[in-house]
């Protein structure tokens, strides 16, 4: 008789299977099976050599329930993964390695589903393997494709991209060789839903004038080669695409100002804005996370913006200070996304009540002086106004330190009194519970913080003990993950996550990815 497994079980053979079903880019049909597979699907990234007869038929039975996939590694038998699976809609292609050597077994699982795949991204090494390219162009339903290190020299196959991806809606080519970039001009109408376009690099006259074609774009990503052909690109922006609403602009070499404040001025109204200078990097937004090398000249550049941005990445900008964060938060009513940066709890209190009420991620460092921790009351006042949070993110991310275990190893929180959200909660939780505020005033005080789902926090203080795990748990019934190094004391530590663990919240160093955030509310 066949063994039965259970649905943990399950899952995790698929992972073992699969080398790395990223958690974003690997989904059931439902949201119940997403937020179940999350904890496996993101961590593991071992393939069991053997797999026995009765795992191989309980991956069988559950593999039409995959709709998006995450291939990484290059050593995945023949049976054993392309021919799984016939329903998948979203595949991402991340082999770095002997990438040749599985191209043809690529281009099978592409060839297997390509009645029912709407998003191929590939960051795969140089690839001019003729059948694998073949493969991309035959997928006829594709409304995202981005590609990245691929010669396109034929001009047959370019025509091919041409006649099979009338649907696309997103295009990306990151470091693409197309000598035929004429055939691209020429024949752009053979994207009429094209709205998000990103182009690394552009360098010459022809790419500027496909640029111009492209009138219904939304979303423009360029990094330029030359910064002398910045002025043409804005002019085509200003005069042929009315409608875009996001620009991320980049360049090889130091980007002026002037330019961008120029670019800001004449662009409409915008969403989202962001300028990096990553150039060459690759252009998936679930990567753009380990882009740290990220530019933006000035906050204040972007003061037209503040009633119609929705998403801000403050990593993007270079001396952003505690009051510049706290002017965004006091002046951008539709703001949803906030990411990076730091603000003082002194310049919470003295500064304009935040007026970002539809916010759902906030992702601040939160500090104040040591001499005057009365302050971190009106930090959590101001956040309590937030009636849609749902992720409260303060962990500040050093890519200085690896990750170790399940979360990042830094002892720069020592050096300042870091508020770390849920850092010195004993001494909040006393003020709001007692007779400073009284009960009434405590339900009040933190309303917002019930709905919330996600939190991330570092704290290295002795007041973290089990009771403010469990204060937590009960004052957030919807939480689903929490993130952070609770205690420096180990036992401490574990008792503290078992606390969450055993109230079925998860306990994951990476099951929060901001870009979910700005792929929701930014679209």
């Amino acid at each position: 008789m066949e063994k039965a497994f259970a649905l943990p079980e399950i899952l995790q053979i698929i992972n073992s299977y699969l080398s790395t079903l990223d958690r974003k880019a690997c989904s059931a049909v439902s949201h119940t099976w997403a937020r179940a597979m999350a904890p496996w699907l993101w961590h593991s990234s071992s393939i069991e050599p053997k797999m026995e007869p009765s795992k191989l038929s309980a991956l069988r039975k559950y593999s039409h329930l995959v709709r998006k996939l995450y291939v990484r590694d290059s050593k995945i038998q023949k049976e054993r993964y392309e021919l799984l699976f016939n329903r998948l809609e979203f595949v991402v292609i991340s082999c770095w390695r002997d990438y040749e050597t599985v191209s043809s077994q690529v281009a099978t699982l592409l060839r297997h589903n390509k009645s029912s795949l709407q998003t191929i991204l590939q960051v795969a090494s140089d690839c001019t393997n003729r059948p694998f390219q073949d493969a991309i162009f035959d997928c006829f339903y594709l409304k995202h494709l981005a590609i990245s290190g691929i010669v396109i020299r034929d001009e047959d196959l370019m025509r091919k991209l041409l006649d099979t991806c009338s649907c696309l809606t997103r295009l990306q080519l990151n470091m693409v060789d197309i000598s035929r970039w004429s055939v691209l001009i020429t024949q752009v109408e053979a994207f009429p839903h094209l709205e998000h376009l990103d182009i690394r690099p552009v360098g010459h006259a022809s790419q500027i004038d496909f640029l111009e074609k492209c009138t219904k774009l939304r979303k423009l990503n360029v990094t330029l080669e030359d910064s002398a052909i910045a002025d043409d690109v804005l002019k085509v922006l200003v005069s042929s695409c009315p409608r875009l609403c996001a620009f991320v602009y980049g360049s090889k070499e130091v980007i002026e100002k002037e330019f961008w404040e120029e670019v800001v001025e004449a662009l409409p109204p915008m969403k989202r804005l962001q300028q990096t200078s990553n150039f060459g990097a690759p252009p998936l937004d679930i990567l753009h996370r380990f882009s740290r090398h990220l530019f933006i000249p000035l906050v204040s550049s972007i003061t037209r913006h503040y009633n119609t941005i929705q998403v801000i990445d403050l990593r993007y900008f270079r001396n952003c200070d505690s009051i510049q964060v706290q002017t965004i938060l006091c002046s951008c009513p539709n703001l949803r996304f906030i990411r990076g940066g730091m603000i003082y709890g002194e310049d919470i209190k003295e500064g304009s009540p935040w007026v970002c009420l539809q916010l759902r991620y906030f992702g601040i460092q939160l500090k104040s002086s040591r001499n005057k921790p009365s302050f971190q009351l009106h930090v959590y006042k101001q956040l309590s106004c937030l009636a849609q949070l749902r992720v409260l993110d303060n962990y500040e991310e050093n890519p200085q330190y690896p990750i170790l275990d399940g979360h990042y190893v830094s002892r720069q929180y020592q050096r300042y009194h870091c508020m770390g959200c849920f850092d010195d909660f004993s001494r909040v939780r006393q003020r709001v519970e007692g007779p400073i505020l009284g009960k009434n005033d405590r339900v009040e005080l933190l309303p917002s913080f019930q709905k919330l789902q996600y939190f991330t926090a570092e704290s290295l203080r002795e007041e973290w003990r089990l009771e403010e795990a469990k204060w937590i748990i009960q004052e957030m019934p919807q939480l689903q993950a929490v993130h952070g190094q609770f205690h420096d004391n180990e036992e401490i530590h574990k008792s503290v996550k078992e606390v969450f663990t055993s109230a079925g919240v998860r306990y994951s160093a990476l099951e929060i990815d901001p870009m979910d955030f700005i792929e929701e509310e930014a679209s």
